[in-house]
Order: structure tokens, then sequence, then C-alpha cells
């Protein structure tokens, strides 16, 4: 009996003695197995360290077993190894290479001794859960510097509709801080808190809201004129968490609104006076205008009526009459009869020019360079008389947008200028160019040429140059080009004048609008019958 009782003890012994192996075993391999370096330390020397031990700090077995903490580990980090085997339970960081590492410590096996205790150290590598920590300190340092240097209000709202977050500038335009602010209701500081409040729905179900008009109440009870503006922020996983508004104090640009509205009402009842008063005066202006129109008509009338039996009895006359000083005397009466009646004709013609009410009857497609040759033809004789060479180089598939009346007065008055001031056997060439929208004609002379201070007046009404310039005669009304120039800018083109000085010559540019090529066709085959 006593053998069988020894026995089953013997057993007993065994199967522990076999599990407390297996559990030693089972626990080993999940140190082995375990990321964190360990280490076991029985007194002040290391009796087991596990692979990432091994791994992290490039040591091997034989250097880490049976030997003292100073021996294995930097001299830096050995008081915290001390202070972790002294005072079990505690957590310590330290920088070891460079990296971050967080220090724990437990007893494994007590001991009345110090020298038998057991403790286990465990290292976590912290290293870039604190760069991660540190990003996400300095993010929201960087998010709140951004709110703060907003010269708007920022507020950051949760999904309940609490503030979570404002700058200095709400708390400025609210007149309370930041303390006061946070965990209160949003929609409370407005005049219109329920309006606040649907606005603020509104950027749940929209995601955003822009220039939404609302009025904050200042603690001090101002009003403040904004513009709310807020879109919503999200988790990582896109779950919205929040409101995003900033509010643009707006008072100044109201203020100056309502001055803008009250100044454009008075500028509308100052419009409505002024135009009432131009309308007056318009049609005080068009009756002095008919006013002289009518007395320029009437004077032109009186003054034809006895001019027109003296340019022909005047010459009647000479013929019957021998006396040579006689003779002489009705050739400066002729001459100065036909400068009157000249005088008349060119008064008459640029006063129906200026006429607000003259139109024009343009042809859409006048052939420039036929018009010409029927003015040439009709000038012939005084071209003749001073052996004057007039040559016609305008391509005759130019076409112009022209009163061919108002265009053939155009081309006779520049003839007689260009003929006046050019000597005997002289040449006024006439050619033009076509760009994008308008001819340009040019009428070139070999003439007596002009000044800088001629050509600066030469289209000024009534305007001769001195006698010694031999420009001033009977002949010369001084209207012929005050007559060109309106006759050009009535077609909506302009005229100017250039010369390289006395003796050599002078050229007139004028422009019209260019003409259409397909009603200049049809304008032929209807010509020719077709």
């Amino acid at each position: 009996m006593e053998n069988k009782v020894i026995e089953n003890d013997i057993t007993e012994c065994k199967r522990a003695e076999k599990e407390i192996k297996y559990l030693k075993e089972y626990n080993k391999n999940i140190l082995e197995s375990s990321p964190n370096p360990t280490l076991v330390v029985k007194g002040n020397q290391i009796e087991y360290v596990n692979k990432s031990f091994i791994s992290t700090f490039g040591k091997t077995k034989n250097d880490c077993i049976s030997k003292a903490l100073k021996e294995v580990m930097p001299v830096e980090v050995i008081p915290v190894f001390e202070e972790l085997l002294q005072d079990c339970g505690t957590i310590k960081e330290l920088e070891i290479k460079g990296r971050s590492f967080s220090v724990s410590s437990f007893v494994v096996k007590k001991a009345e001794a110090e020298e038998g205790r057991q403790v286990m150290i465990t290292i976590s590598d912290i290293t870039e859960r604190k760069k991660m920590g540190e990003e996400i300190r300095r993010a929201a340092a960087y998010t709140h510097s951004l709110i703060e240097a907003s010269l708007d209000p920022l507020v950051i709202v949760g999904s309940d509709g609490k503030i979570t977050d404002v700058n200095e500038a709400t708390e400025n335009v609210t007149g309370r801080t930041r303390e006061e602010l946070v965990g209160s209701d949003f929609s409370e500081y407005f005049t219109e808190p329920a309006k606040a409040k649907e606005d603020y729905e509104q950027v749940f179900e929209k995601g955003t809201v822009r220039d939404y008009p609302l009025e904050i109440r200042h603690k001090n009870g101002s009003i403040i004129s904004v513009l709310y503006n807020a879109s919503v922020y999200k988790d990582e996983s896109g779950k919205v968490i929040g409101v995003f508004a900033v509010v643009r104090d707006v008072t100044e640009q109201k203020k100056a609104e309502d001055e803008l509205r009250e100044a454009d009402k008075m500028l509308r009842i100052v419009n409505k006076e002024l135009e009432r008063k131009v309308k007056a005066r318009t049609a005080e202006i068009e009756r002095l205008l008919k006013q002289k129109d009518d007395f320029i008509n009437q004077l032109g009338h009186d003054l034809k009526t006895p001019l027109t039996p003296l340019t022909i009895l005047l010459p009647i006359v000479k013929k019957r009459v021998d006396d040579p000083k006689l003779k002489e005397i009705l050739d400066v009466t002729i001459e100065n009869t036909d400068y009157m009646k000249n005088l008349v004709i060119k008064t008459l013609q640029l006063t129906r020019l200026d006429t607000p009410g003259t139109t024009f009857e343009v042809d859409e497609a006048t052939d420039l360079s036929g018009e010409l040759n029927k003015v040439i033809k009709s000038n012939k004789l005084i071209l003749e008389k001073k052996d004057i060479k007039l040559e016609n180089k305008i391509d005759e598939k130019i076409i112009v947008r022209a009163d061919k009346l108002r265009l053939s007065e155009l081309f006779d008055n520049l003839i007689t200028n260009a003929v006046k001031f050019t000597p005997d056997a002289g040449t006024i060439t006439f050619d033009a160019k076509e760009d994008k929208d308008f001819v340009t004609v040019s009428v070139k002379d070999t003439g007596i040429g002009m000044t800088q201070e001629q050509i600066d007046h030469i289209f000024d009404e009534f305007y001769k140059a001195d006698e010694s310039r031999h420009r001033h005669d009977f002949d010369s009304s001084g209207l012929g080009l005050s007559i060109c120039k309106r006759i050009v800018e009535k077609h909506g083109g302009k005229i100017w004048a250039k010369s390289f000085g006395e003796g050599k010559g002078s050229i007139f540019y004028f422009t019209l609008k260019r003409g259409r090529q397909e009603n200049h066709v049809e304008n032929n085959k209807n010509y020719r019958g077709g």
C-alpha cells in the first residue's frame, strides 16, 4: 500500500514537471515571437534575451547571456534600466541611437534577496508612433495658426451644432471669449437663431453654403451684418463630423451699398433734370441752327439773284467796249463777281453738309475709278489750259460705299485745288489702296507744296495762305477743302494732307468704306441688261 502511494506521487511529479516544461517552452515561444525586444535580468545579470532584442541591438546571445547590463546596453541608458529594476511596474522613455523606446519592467520571480529576483524588461520601439504624434501636433498647430491668421471670424461646429473651436476674430465680432464660445450653441449668437440653424442644417444637406446673409449680435448689443460661408468636413472614413464656417463682416460694405443706392437715386434725379435741360437746350440749338440755315439760304438767294445777271451781262458789255482802260476795269469787276458767286455757292454747299438732317444716298458698290474718270472729263478744259497731266492709277476693281453725287463733288474740289497750286506742265496722280474695311485714296501733285503750319489749318473754313505762298486769289473761296472734309466724314472716313516742303508738291489722303463686291456684280449685270 505504501509503495502504491509512492508510485502515484512519482507519477504526479513527472506529470507536473512535464507541464512546467511545456509552459516554460510555451512562454519562451511567445517571447521569441514578440516584436518587442525583451530581456530577463536576475540581480544585475542578463539571463535571457529574445530574437527581437538581438536584431534590434545587433547582439548575439553569447554577447548578452550572463553578462551585466552595462556590458550589453549603451552607457547612457544604464541609469534608466537600473531604475526599472528597482521600481518594477513603471514605464520609462529613452533614446537609443536616434530612435525612441518605451521601456517597462515587471517581476517574473520574487525572491527575498535582491540577487534572486527575476525581472522582465520589455522594450517597445515607439519612434514611428512619436513621429506620427508629432506630425499630428504640428498639423493641429498649423491648422490653428491658419484659423488665427484669418482676419475673418472662423468657427468649427460639431455635428451637434456646438462650437468646437474659434479664432480671435470670432471673439472680437461676438464680444465673447473663446472659453465662452466653445461648447455653446452656434446659432445663439445671431439675431435670428432659427435662420442660422436652418442655414447650418443646409450645410449638412448640401455640403456647402455660399454668401448666406445673417446678422451677429455683439455682447454690447450692436448688430454686425455678415455673409456666412460654410462647408462640411469629414473623418478618414468619409463620415461628416462637423462644419467649417467663415463669417465675412460686410457692415461697411452694406453701408457703402446703401450710400451707393442713395447716390444712384440722387443721380437719377439729377440725370432726369439734366436730360430735360439738354433736351430744351438741344431744341433751342436746333431752332438757332435752322434760323442760321434759313438766313444763309435766304442770303445766298438774295446774293445770287443780282449776281446772275451780272455774270451774264458783264462779259457782253466788255465785248462792246473799245476803251482798254475800261476793259481792264470790267475784267476786275467780272473777276470779283465770279468770286462772289463761287463764294455763295460754296457757302451754301457747306451749310447743307453741316445740317444734321442731311443724308447721303449711299451706293454699296460705287466704282471708284469710274466716278473719277467722269470728273476728270468735266475738268478737261482747266487741265488742258495749264497743260497738267492727270493720271488715274486706281484699280478698276476697287469699289466703295459712297453717294456718287457727293463723291463727284469731292473729286472736283480736290482736282480744282491741285490744279490751282500746280505749275504749268505739272502732274496730278490719283491712286488707291484697299485695307480690311477701308479704301485709302491718295491725290499727289507736283505743286508748290505746303509748310507744316498750312497743313495744320488747310481744312479750316475760309483758310487761305498769304500771297507770298501763292495761295490767295479770287478763284479760291477758302471752303473747297472744308467741303471735302465734311463729305469724307459724312461717309465715315477721314482726310489728311502731307507735304515734303515748299516746292516739293503735296499729297492729300482720304478713306472710304469698302463696298460689297456682289452688289457691284449685280449692278453691272443690270447695266448690261443681263
